[in-house]
């Protein structure tokens, strides 16, 4: 949700709200002038992530239960929403159902992959671009997709809780439209391919984790809304999900977690129809990556 106020006027709305709900809170700074607020209570805990849109409009994206209430719940509660317009005229981005009916709560499966979602900034020749990707392995493995990456300066991961690691490739194929990237070190959190769905039903509803315009756990939901298609030999599901610039790359998950694909991108012209890379492609390019090394 996007609030048309400074972003300390909206953490210290929510702060107070949630201290007079009898939550404990914890401020965690993150990159990009961004700020984690997580409210625990007992053994439940909430999270919301704020980032400032512009001086006087901030996004707030709130995860997790308490209480049977979902932090969406809490949020809108306490800033008291239906008194905001959204800000820049955007519209509201929290998850709708396909008839447009709100209040579609984001599964906890999904919840769980946030942390394994980063943002990744190459610096070109001419141009710095931002997109998506994810940990695919412990071993600091990640992956995202490759058009738009020629002439490559620098390459840098930011990944959920702030840190910034400088990544480098792997294997690039331009063809798949897939990139593997290497950064130091081990990873606590990462998403499994295997177990991965090949086929997903008409009108199955998806969820979408990535680092649209560079506000990294970003979550987005659509639906399948037509028949696997080929481009360039490469088979890709289409889908009604909304696809913003720094969309590419975002994993893409069924309701129960499963991972299903990535974001290659959208349709010229709209932000709502998408393109995903399905998990055979994804399997098989990292095979022959792995057959390389």
């Amino acid at each position: 949700m996007v609030f048309p106020l400074p972003m300390a006027e909206v953490q210290a709305r929510i702060e107070q709200g949630l201290q007079n709900s009898g939550f404990i809170l914890r401020e965690s700074p993150l990159a990009m002038g961004m700020m984690a607020l997580t409210a625990q209570k007992g053994v439940e805990t909430l999270r919301f992530v704020l980032a400032p849109r512009s001086a006087l409009a901030t996004q707030v994206q709130a995860y997790g239960t308490a209480g049977g209430r979902t932090g969406e719940f809490y949020l809108r509660d306490i800033m008291g929403r239906g008194r905001f317009p959204t800000a820049e005229g955007q519209a509201d981005r929290s998850p709708t159902a396909p008839d447009g009916s709100s209040n579609l709560s984001i599964p906890n499966p999904i919840l769980s992959r946030i942390e394994s979602v980063v943002c990744v900034t190459a610096v070109l020749s001419d141009r710095t671009v931002q997109f998506s990707g994810f940990v695919v392995d412990k071993a600091g493995l990640i992956l995202c997709t490759a058009h738009d990456l020629e002439d490559i300066r620098a390459m840098s991961i930011g990944f959920y809780d702030g840190g910034q690691m400088n990544g480098r490739i792997i294997r690039m194929d331009r063809h798949r439209d897939l990139v593997l990237l290497q950064v130091p070190g081990r990873m606590d959190a990462f998403i499994p391919l295997t177990g991965g769905r090949n086929l997903v039903g008409m009108g199955e509803r998806l969820f979408t984790v990535g680092c649209p315009e560079n506000l990294n756990g970003t979550v987005y939901t659509g639906f399948v809304n037509g028949p696997p298609r080929k481009i360039r030999d490469l088979p890709l599901w289409q889908v009604n999900m909304e696809v913003l610039p720094g969309s590419s790359g975002s994993p893409v998950f069924d309701v129960e977690g499963n991972f299903v694909g990535m974001v290659k991108g959208r349709l010229r012209g709209t932000d709502s129809v998408g393109f995903l890379i399905p998990v055979e492609t994804i399997i098989a390019f990292l095979k022959e990556a792995q057959r390389v090394k």
